[in-house]
Parts: C-alpha cells; sequence; structure tokens
C-alpha cells in the first residue's frame, strides 16, 4: 500500500531540491530559476519566492532580485 505523504515533506523535499539546483550551478539567473521551478517543481512563482527566501534565512543562499542572481553559500547551516 502506498503511504501519502504530508505537505509539509514534500514542502522539505522541494525546498531542499531548490537548494541543490542552485548549489550545483553555484550562480543562478533568478528568473530563470523561477522559469525552472514551475516547469520541473510545478510551483509558481509566489511560492518559489518564499522558498527562496526560506533558503536565504538560513543563510544557504544568498538572492539579489535586483541584479538577477541567486549564488550558494559555501558555509553549511549549523543546528543547535
Amino acid at each position: 500500500m502506498l503511504r501519502k505523504r504530508d505537505a509539509s515533506a514534500v514542502k522539505r523535499e522541494r525546498i531542499q531540491q531548490m537548494h541543490q539546483m542552485i548549489k550545483t550551478s553555484k550562480k543562478v539567473d533568478y528568473e530563470k530559476f523561477l522559469a525552472i521551478c514551475s516547469y520541473d517543481i510545478g510551483l509558481s512563482d509566489k511560492t518559489t519566492k518564499k522558498y527562496l527566501k526560506d533558503l536565504e534565512t538560513l543563510n544557504l543562499v544568498k538572492v539579489n532580485e535586483k541584479d538577477g542572481w541567486i549564488i550558494a553559500v559555501v558555509e553549511d547551516v549549523v543546528k543547535e
């Protein structure tokens, strides 16, 4: 029997997938990343921006909407 995943598990997977995509590319074009997340993951721009904000709050990425780029931060999150 298949087990249904809860919303928080799906959200976590999507945020981790986004982080992995950014880490792999090092520097990503902001608008292109929004389009990729829409096409590959099925996220709206609004949701993608919210998840990027979460990643930025955790100091995993830096987002510069004005100049149009996203970069991965080298340091790992310290969990206390």
